[in-house]
């Protein structure tokens, strides 16, 4: 069985969600230190949202894309538009594909 932090989006990607002003609304979080906090009460602390796989797909629900296991240890999102985005873990595949829609103005980042 896969942990549960590792269906969440990484440290690294997660603090960049919140930088592009990605809503902050998930039921898992990094905290300031880098530890991943279970179920926070908190939001706005400087806690950045670990968003889940569930919730990832949910914000990209209406892009229609697809995940598509590359290897055995990794994961790809191809949008409508046929880009890519690959890693290790489908969350982050799922948060890469969510960056590179809200930089390019084609995702509400407040979804």
């Amino acid at each position: 069985m896969i942990p549960l932090e590792k269906q969440c989006v990484s440290l690294e990607l997660a603090k960049r969600l919140k930088e592009l002003g990605v809503s902050q609304v998930s039921i898992f979080y990094w905290d300031k230190t880098g530890t991943w906090v279970n179920f926070s009460p908190s939001v706005g602390n400087g806690e950045y949202s670990a968003f889940t796989v569930a919730e990832l797909g949910n914000i990209l629900k209406e892009y229609n894309g697809k995940m598509i296991p590359f290897t055995e240890q990794g994961w790809c999102f191809l949008n409508k538009k046929n880009v890519l985005e690959c890693a290790y873990t489908e969350a982050d595949a799922r948060a890469k594909m969510l960056i590179y829609l809200v930089e390019n103005g084609l995702l509400d980042k407040s979804a």
